[in-house]
């Protein structure tokens, strides 16, 4: 009994950041799904999507995910502007990314070259972000 449990400065910024933005009202018109079969909702029944345009009514929900998908195939479709315009009016975007990446090589050379993955996973997340920059030059990005 009796011990200090002070939280970091950090951790109470979050939450003063999260109590003001909780006050603002939320006006989301359209929602974008980005990523691989996880975010296409492969082996659900209408997956994240479905529970978006539940949640969301008035929302436009568009899911561009593709099954099988690598964060590679993504980086190539984003910088091929693919989606830009549908990308640019969006209000939220979720991606989910990485699982292909991932299993592939895992699958090809074993828990060792699943480690070196990452490094390739990581560059190619920091370029999505980059292209998403380009897209929101307004929103904030974090990654």
């Amino acid at each position: 009994m009796g011990k200090n449990f002070r939280s970091s400065a950090l951790f109470q910024k979050a939450l003063r950041r999260k109590q003001r933005n909780a006050a603002r009202p939320r006006h989301i018109k359209k929602i974008i799904i980005l990523g691989d079969s996880v975010a296409y909702g492969y082996g659900t029944k209408g997956g994240i999507a479905r529970h978006l345009e539940d949640s969301f009514p008035d929302s436009e929900v568009l899911n561009f995910g593709i099954n099988g998908l690598t964060s590679d195939g993504l980086v190539e479709r984003l910088r091929a502007a693919h989606w830009q315009a549908e990308l640019a009016q969006a209000d939220l975007v979720l991606l989910n990314i990485g699982g292909n990446d991932l299993l592939r090589q895992y699958r090809n050379g074993g828990a060792s070259e699943l480690i070196r993955q990452f490094a390739s996973l990581k560059k190619n997340t920091a370029a999505i972000c980059w292209t998403f920059t380009d897209i929101f030059k307004r929103a904030t990005i974090e990654c």
